[in-house]
């Protein structure tokens, strides 16, 4: 919810409009949209539809069993990450469990912005996502993602795609904030 309140500041282009799309509803919803009228919060995935106004900030949360299920849920947010959110100018958050799990392969790939918490359970997404990003670094990314999990309680690994990011070294990093207890981690190799 940080993230929300503070748009205006950690997101480099100006972000009026926010659309959270959830599946379970949470009190803090009410009283972030009663004191910001330019936010809007809904469970009906199918809002997609209707976004007209740009740039927004639209965050699909704990939507992953929905489509996963579902074929056209699925085609509409994958519509949606890839081509919409594009001529919209909108930034685009999933938040899931497994951003790689089926019919997430589209979104995955065409992420900007992917952020990885605590993996308990299967850790071979750091494997696949390295292969994609640094193939002849093939150790990077479990080696950054160890070493973000170790800096604090809640940490993740944020990594940064975005073509037009400004400082293109910095795509692998502890925090999304560029804040002073920020770790950056760069490949050895410079080819990937």
């Amino acid at each position: 919810m940080s993230l929300i309140k503070r748009r205006k500041e950690v997101i480099n282009k100006p972000i009026d409009k926010v659309v959270y799309i959830y599946s379970d509803y949470q009190p803090i919803f009410y009283d972030l949209e009663k004191s910001d009228p330019n936010i809007i919060f809904t469970d009906n995935i199918y809002y997609l539809n209707n976004l007209a106004q740009n740039p927004c900030l639209v965050i699909i949360d704990d939507h992953q069993d929905i489509i996963s299920e579902n074929k056209d849920v699925a085609k509409l947010v994958s519509s949606f990450f890839i081509k919409k959110a594009h001529h919209l100018s909108a930034s685009t958050i999933v938040i899931c469990q497994n951003g790689f799990a089926d019919r997430f392969v589209n979104i995955a790939r065409n992420s900007n912005y992917v952020i990885i918490f605590d993996l308990l359970g299967d850790k071979s997404i750091l494997t696949m996502k390295n292969r994609q990003c640094c193939p002849h670094n093939p150790g990077f990314l479990p080696d950054a993602y160890q070493k973000a999990m170790e800096l604090r309680n809640y940490a993740y690994l944020f990594l940064d795609f975005h073509p037009a990011r400004t400082y293109k070294k910095y795509w692998a990093r502890s925090h999304l904030d560029p804040v002073p207890d920020c770790q950056v981690y760069v490949p050895r190799n410079k080819t990937s």
